[in-house]
């Protein structure tokens, strides 16, 4: 039986690594059965994973929760990034760090949006660290309500003003249909809305560079995708998951959720299939 829970405890926690302070968040699990690495989306946070985290510690699952440069409390210039790579090498420092404190427990690593395409990135380069890979509505396309000028300024700025920030136009009401996880997180203070054109650009960079290198993704892999999902292109992830050519991979349609699963309405059902394909690998 799922347990769920949001009320267990959590610490904020600086890493020291090669690249300076990693953030991360964890919640306590006595003698877990493994570990999943957290990774958020756009916009989001560690903090995010309020009601997810807790459920999976509850639930025998030791939780990290990485706070990605340039959102939440992380030290660095918000909604902005030089490149994707520093995340991949944060990464790193937290799985090797995470293996090291939970010694001969499998790793299993977790990404939603944008944590998805990071995730897989993560996972083209460095297979051999992790047991398996869970993502939720990877932004491997988006259907944000960026006009075709917008976009042209944003790559010119990322040029020659690489700090000049763009709203990411979205709300939470786009990505859950439950009102009060959506006011609670439009009223963040540690959410982000803004982003730089460096950001846009770096973005879009690894977007190129996972889409071309899905054939060497060997992992055990579980795809959760929205049927009502309008920040990204959730057909685009079925077909790139399909290119994927693991002999383990599984997907699931939730035909009437909205993007952001983990914190959309009936997510308890969302967490019962995370874990309980987890149990099957472990």
């Amino acid at each position: 039986m799922l347990e769920h829970s949001s009320m267990l405890l959590y610490n904020l926690i600086v890493l020291k690594s090669h690249d300076g302070r990693v953030f991360y968040r964890e919640w306590f699990c006595d003698n877990p059965k493994a570990v999943v690495i957290l990774v958020h989306g756009l916009g989001g946070y560690s903090g995010r994973f309020f009601e997810l985290g807790p459920t999976l510690a509850k639930n025998g699952f030791k939780p990290y929760a990485i706070e990605l440069k340039g959102f939440g409390e992380s030290s660095a210039i918000k909604g902005h990034i030089e490149t994707f790579k520093i995340y991949t090498s944060e990464l790193k420092s937290l799985v090797e760090f995470a293996k090291e404190t939970n010694p001969g427990k499998k790793v299993f690593m977790f990404g939603e949006s944008m944590g998805g395409l990071i995730t897989l990135d993560f996972s083209i380069h460095h297979q051999n660290m992790i047991d398996g890979i869970i993502l939720i509505s990877p932004a491997l396309k988006d259907k944000l309500p960026i006009n075709i000028g917008n976009r042209i300024r944003i790559f010119l700025s990322s040029i020659f003003s690489p700090l000049r920030y763009f709203g990411a136009q979205f709300n939470a009401s786009m990505f859950t249909r439950d009102p009060i996880m959506a006011k609670r997180i439009d009223n963040d203070p540690l959410e982000v809305r803004n982003v730089t054109a460096k950001f846009f650009s770096s973005i879009l960079k690894i977007l190129i560079y996972v889409n071309m290198n899905a054939k060497k993704i060997k992992l055990p892999i579980l795809v959760l995708l929205a049927g009502r999902d309008t920040m990204i292109s959730a057909e685009a992830a079925e077909a790139y998951f399909k290119k994927i050519p693991s002999e383990d991979k599984e997907l699931k349609w939730y035909k009437d959720m909205f993007h952001a699963l983990y914190v959309d309405q009936d997510r308890e059902v969302v967490f019962k299939d995370m874990i309980g394909w987890m149990e099957k690998h472990l």
